[in-house]
């Protein structure tokens, strides 16, 4: 209920962004599987002509051209997509298995987006319960903790520059 209704305000839905994401990946395995036989096919045919075709001079070995496909920009980058979620925590005095087992898809689903979930405000004894239950691993760290939402922001709004503001993480 908690998950559909954060889906719902975020304005993202979050199964329609997924599936469009794994289509596009998969079409770009198909275009780089052809793009692979497509080359083979040419070195084989080039390695045919070598044998057959007397040498080239160096004059003629320099003006050889090679055509390298320039990186596409990833299209399920959508502008109008959040950049990232903060849950303010404040309120929260306990967090039982169900909470824990939400926060967690809530983190997967929009982690797998692309868009960062941020937890603010969060009691000791929340903190506590995240622990216990297996939230933290190696993807999702305690650096996703700050002490209010506007620590959140402002770490938001830093984008990804490598320094850490001091005292926004707990």
């Amino acid at each position: 209920m908690y998950a559909a209704h954060l889906y719902e305000k975020s304005g993202v839905d979050i199964t329609k962004l997924l599936v469009h994401k794994k289509k596009l990946e998969a079409k770009r395995l198909r275009k780089e599987k052809k793009e692979q036989k497509k080359a083979k096919k040419e070195a084989k045919k080039r390695a045919e002509e070598m044998l057959e075709a007397p040498e080239l001079s160096d004059k003629e070995e320099k003006l050889a051209v090679a055509i390298v496909a320039e990186p596409e920009l990833d299209p399920c980058c959508d502008s109008g997509l959040p950049k990232a979620v903060i849950l303010d925590l404040s309120p929260v005095n306990f967090l039982d298995t169900v909470g824990l087992k939400t926060l967690r898809d809530i983190h997967r689903d929009y982690g797998d987006a692309g868009v960062k979930v941020l937890l603010s405000g969060c009691q000791s004894c929340v903190i506590e319960n995240l622990e216990k239950g297996g939230f933290f691993n190696d993807k999702v760290t305690k650096a996703v903790l700050f002490s209010t939402v506007h620590d959140a922001v402002l770490h938001c709004q830093q984008g990804d520059t490598k320094e850490a503001m001091k005292g926004t993480h707990f």
